[in-house]
């Protein structure tokens, strides 16, 4: 395969995982946040677990987690869709990045409440909720990174550059987000994380064709020993 063609399929493989990511953000807000099921999710657990004393603080990391395990699992899905074909054992992606955004959300309220106790910051609430919101953003990147990290390192060369990669990639959209829009948001998850994972598929593919020229030449090399024996004899 030459160079032209591996460099266009991982283009195309970009372009397919920014579509598949942004599509699989904005299924999660519609279903959950424009149509309200995530309150009716909250509202839902508050009936069973309660909202007084202890299980205040249960029903919050309870809501986290589960609208996290959600919002990975429909992203999981729409990413997998691309990934399927071009790694092995693509489908335990959906659970490693449901399980990633669950955690990481989990992570950074534990975080939250560590940082704030029971109270909200005082002063500008803007300068509080930028700085809160990168923390947010970078609990989930790494955590999120870490998981969906075991699924591909085993499969890429440089797969340890995976966890800084989605760790930018969430931040950058928080960023975004905070300065130009929702939307943009979005598209520069997929953009960030997209760009490195395609430039992954192609060292992987450069790697296997230098492998396979090189086995040939190995082969053809005359072994000394069998050299040996063909003058003393």
């Amino acid at each position: 395969m030459s160079t032209f063609r591996i460099l266009t399929r991982g283009v195309l493989f970009w372009f397919l995982w920014i579509f598949a990511t942004l599509t699989g953000l904005l299924v999660h807000w519609a279903l959950l946040q424009v149509s309200g099921a995530e309150a009716e999710i909250v509202s839902i657990l508050e009936t069973w677990i309660g909202s007084e004393g202890t299980n205040l603080r249960i029903l919050e990391f309870s809501s986290y987690g589960l609208l996290g395990l959600i919002e990975g699992l429909i992203l999981g899905l729409f990413q997998w869709m691309v990934l399927r074909r071009r790694i092995r054992g693509a489908l335990a992606w959906i659970p490693a990045t449901s399980l990633g955004m669950m955690l990481g959300l989990i992570a950074f309220w534990g975080s939250f409440v560590l940082i704030t106790g029971d109270q909200l910051p005082q002063g500008n609430p803007t300068e509080w909720a930028f700085g809160f919101g990168l923390l947010r953003s970078g609990l989930i990147g790494l955590v999120l990174g870490i998981a969906q990290w075991i699924v591909l390192r085993r499969q890429f060369p440089g797969h340890g550059w995976w966890i800084p990669t989605v760790l930018t990639a969430l931040m950058g959209s928080w960023l975004v987000r905070w300065f130009f829009g929702e939307g943009y948001a979005f598209i520069t998850l997929g953009f960030i994380s997209g760009f490195v994972l395609a430039l992954m598929l192609v060292a992987r593919v450069r790697a296997r064709q230098a492998r396979e020229v090189k086995a040939p030449q190995l082969e053809k090399r005359e072994d000394p020993l069998e050299r040996l024996n063909h003058l003393v004899g």
